[in-house]
């Protein structure tokens, strides 16, 4: 801890303060974390004290991934969270939520986590918003934990993700990959050149990939296209498509249905909440329509509506 608070000390000196994030599950699904040396895992309560206390500290926040396992012990997690950052005095909203966008989510996670979207989005309006709709919608569009914020507005890149806006750079041999997720061999652009212990250079290796990545839009993705909610989705993992269709652009069939259970989710609680229309009225037109459309067809239960003659 020593070394790297001395890193984090120079890094400010110098005007490149290195950010850290936290990214660990939380007390009631850390089981998604395990060691794999086998030693006795040292994740107790003190642990998790000197965690927050360390993030308290250095102004730095929460990244859990909210993984198909143990989704059903997410509402008990994230008040787990809420307890923590009280605790150390560090603000409510500072946790980044993130679905972990691989394909092992089946119809009773989904719905699990469809459960825990509507939980968040009552908890955060009813208890540190407390039923004050202005205050909800500043927190919805300027932080929203991330997974509410999303949907709704807009950015200025082609997929959810932070990989058209950042560099990756992999210290052990200093290539540069689009990402930690699609750091493999085929897709490494590049190297940073060393001489004399300087880097003096960089050597191109597959700078179209590169280029394809930094260009594309998700929602013009195969099976994105034509989808309803392509405007709301927060899109899919390149490395993890690559992983399952062997495609880079090519989007898991289960991770669609769950971004589409997390919308289904957003409009049920937020017409639920009695706040649908003054999200409506914000977000950009194209996200509009297809809040309109979506309220039209689930006919403003959050559900599709009976189709006449199906008994399904």
């Amino acid at each position: 801890t020593e070394k790297i608070e001395r890193l984090l000390e120079r890094s400010r000196k110098l005007g490149m303060p290195i950010i850290l994030s936290a990214s660990i599950d939380g007390k009631y699904s850390e089981a998604n974390r395990p060691f794999r040396s086998g030693k006795s895992d040292p994740r107790d309560d003190g642990y998790y004290d000197e965690v927050f206390a360390f993030n308290k500290k250095w102004g730095f926040s929460f990244h859990p991934m909210i993984y198909s396992d143990h989704i059903n012990s997410w509402q008990n997690n994230f008040l787990w969270f809420q307890e923590m950052l009280k605790k150390h005095d560090i603000p409510w909203p500072s946790i980044y939520l993130l679905e972990v966008r691989n394909k092992e989510w089946g119809r009773g996670s989904i719905l699990s986590f469809e459960e825990f979207i509507k939980f968040l989005i009552r908890w955060t309006f009813l208890v540190p918003c407390r039923s004050n709709a202005q205050e909800f919608m500043n927190f919805l569009f300027k932080g929203g934990f991330n997974i509410l914020q999303s949907p709704l507005t807009t950015i200025g890149r082609g997929i959810g993700c932070s990989i058209q806006s950042t560099i990756h750079v992999r210290l052990g041999d200093l290539a540069i990959v689009p990402c930690h997720r699609t750091s493999y061999e085929p897709f490494v652009s590049g190297h940073f050149i060393v001489d004399d212990g300087s880097i003096t250079g960089i050597r191109a290796n597959n700078p179209e990939l590169l280029i394809a990545i930094m260009a594309m839009q998700s929602r013009s993705q195969p099976m994105c296209e034509s989808c309803l909610i392509k405007h709301l989705c927060s899109g899919g993992c390149l490395g993890s498509q690559f992983e399952v269709t062997g495609d880079l652009f090519s989007p898991i069939p289960s991770v669609c249905q769950l971004e589409h259970a997390k919308i289904r989710a957003m409009i049920t609680a937020y017409k639920e909440l009695r706040v649908f229309d003054l999200i409506r009225d914000r977000v950009n037109p194209e996200k509009r329509d297809a809040l309109n459309i979506l309220e039209e067809i689930t006919n403003g239960t959050g559900r599709p509506k009976e189709i006449p003659g199906n008994s399904r």
